[in-house]
């Protein structure tokens, strides 16, 4: 029995659905990194550094203009429109992979989302973006768990992308709910083959 209805219309309410929970995701993974801010700025603003282990790890209110490490200061505009696209466009690509695979692949998808979001909502609410954790055991940039979520998902995401998945695996993935992967492709091709020659006209 064929199903009514419009299929087209099926698939975007699920793809919404889908968009939709991996946006309430990512935002239950911003909560901390926001909690952490406020919690920096009562706590360690106008005052000095908190020791939490002597020469290696240090609490310091930080406001940052800049990006990831205070790095470009005073670009906001530019970072607030990096984060959204980031961010919309990672949302977007976890949303659209089968459910149940590519789990380390939409895990840190969503924390690189979190974490440029965690960020842009800082420059927008405040016109900075608060730092406290500093590593002065390397005197290493004073940074925030926004940070840590970019830097740690972005190199595991490279690291997913070049050693664990092939192409035609990443291939495989997206073309199982678009339907337009290479052996979708093949699948179309092979059907054409076997319909034979059309009884209308072939010689």
């Amino acid at each position: 029995m064929r199903r009514t209805g419009h299929p087209e219309q099926a698939a975007g309410e699920s793809l919404a659905a889908r968009i939709l929970r991996m946006g309430i995701l990512t935002a239950i993974l911003i909560l901390p990194d926001q909690i952490t801010k406020i919690a920096a700025k009562g706590a360690l603003e106008g005052k000095g550094p908190a020791v939490l282990i002597p020469g290696i790890l240090e609490l310091r209110y930080v406001e940052n203009r800049g990006a990831a490490f205070g790095m470009l200061q005073n670009r906001q505009w530019l970072f607030v429109l990096l984060a959204a696209v980031i961010s919309a466009a990672c949302i977007r690509a976890v949303a659209g992979l089968p459910r149940g695979e590519g789990r380390a692949l939409k895990a840190a998808a969503l924390f690189l989302a979190a974490g440029a979001l965690g960020n842009m909502i800082d420059r927008v609410a405040r016109g900075f973006v608060i730092d406290f954790i500093y590593v002065s055991a390397i005197h290493f940039p004073v940074f925030n768990l926004a940070d840590m979520y970019v830097v740690i998902s972005t190199a595991v995401l490279l690291i997913l992308l070049v050693f664990v998945y092939p192409e035609d695996e990443l291939w495989r993935l997206a073309g199982k709910n678009t339907g337009n992967g290479p052996e979708n492709a093949g699948e179309e091709e092979n059907g054409k083959d076997e319909k034979g020659p059309d009884p209308r006209g072939g010689r």
